[in-house]
């Protein structure tokens, strides 16, 4: 491997790691599963909302590629599906205030 070839790597490297620094500090303030017994349908449809964002992120150094690679964006499609699916659940289901999901 050349200098050149090392250098590129490492700059690989250090993107990448940038891209899942980015995507774990973009997630850190969701609840983690057990703090709440539920949320509510709003902070459902929110999360969807934010998921959904992630997985569109473009790749900063690509305006023609996405942030994260395709696994990483299937799974938040999926999560931000699932989260839209509780979203629209009819209100007696979910509780609707967040006293009410902590209770």
């Amino acid at each position: 491997m050349t200098s050149i070839d090392s250098t590129d790597t490492q700059g690989a490297a250090d993107s990448n790691q940038e891209t899942w620094l980015h995507l774990e500090s973009a997630l850190r303030d969701i609840p983690a599963p057990g703090r709440f017994k539920s949320l509510t349908c709003s902070e459902h449809a929110a999360l969807a909302e934010r998921v959904s964002i992630l997985a569109l992120q473009p790749d900063p150094f690509d305006a023609r590629g996405f942030a994260y690679p395709e696994g990483i964006r299937g799974t938040l499609q999926r999560a931000a599906q699932i989260h839209a699916a509780l979203a629209a659940l009819p209100p007696d289901v979910l509780p609707t205030t967040s006293s009410e999901a902590q209770s």
